[in-house]
């Protein structure tokens, strides 16, 4: 009977130690699944996070110089999140619709005929060519043509800047801001009689475009004419003043 029992005791024990035994190489396997896993899963996950974060702090790495600059210059309004300077060929031309709709308008009327003369003079010329005008002269009786005015809008030649309504009276955001800084960004042209000394006290940084690349239209009727040297120093010449 005592053999028995020592049997049987001898039995739990080598059972016991099966089961722990067992129990060890299931953990032992759980651990190495686990880091399989992570190995397989989890690395590359974190490499392509890098991969991503690193191409985004590129980009904006690239771009915040010229942003900041811009804001810093012309203005908190303003916003270009790439600005590609050329440093040979025709600049860009940027014309005072308004201004020129009037002198061509003799002061009396907003000719949009004038528009039209100043933006194929240039065109002809082989320039980049962007006239702005408040958008509520596309309406009937603000201008001597609506239809032609539209005509030049859906060509992409004329910008309208925005025309409010509140509490039924039209306002209109100074588009003079609009021309300048388009200008001052990309080095431009701007055609127009207007010397911009309000937007220069706003904004001294405006003053270089205003200056030094500021184009003075003058009309004989439908003849448009600009100076032959626009500074009126006889040394720079038209062509070379409208070229970078």
């Amino acid at each position: 009977m005592v053999k028995d029992d020592d049997k049987l005791l001898e039995e739990k024990e080598k059972l016991k130690r099966h089961i722990l035994k067992m129990l060890k190489d299931n953990s032992q396997r759980s651990r190495i699944g686990k880091k399989r896993k992570m190995d397989n899963s989890d690395e590359p996950k974190t490499k392509r996070m890098r991969l991503k974060d690193t191409k985004e702090e590129t980009t904006d790495d690239e771009a915040s110089t010229s942003i900041e600059e811009n804001i810093q210059k012309y203005g908190k309004n303003f916003y270009c999140p790439k600005i590609t300077k050329k440093k040979s060929g025709l600049r860009p031309v940027y014309i005072d619709g308004s201004n020129v709709a009037y002198c061509h308008g003799e002061n009396e009327k907003f000719s949009v005929k004038g528009i039209q003369i100043c933006v194929d003079y240039f065109l002809n010329r082989g320039h980049e060519v962007k006239a702005f005008v408040p958008h509520y002269r596309l309406r009937k009786g603000e201008s001597s043509d609506p239809a032609l005015l539209q005509e030049l809008v859906d060509s992409k030649l004329v910008i309208t800047t925005p025309t409010l309504y509140i509490e039924e009276q039209q306002r209109s955001p100074y588009d003079d801001w609009y021309i300048v800084q388009a200008a001052a960004a990309n080095e431009g042209i701007v055609v127009s009689r207007d010397n911009f000394n309000d937007i220069i006290r706003w904004n001294p940084n405006l003053k270089t475009v205003v200056e030094q690349r500021r184009l003075v239209p003058t009309f004989v009727g439908d003849m448009l004419i600009f100076p032959v040297d626009p500074h009126g120093n006889r040394k720079n010449n038209l062509d070379q003043f409208l070229k970078y």
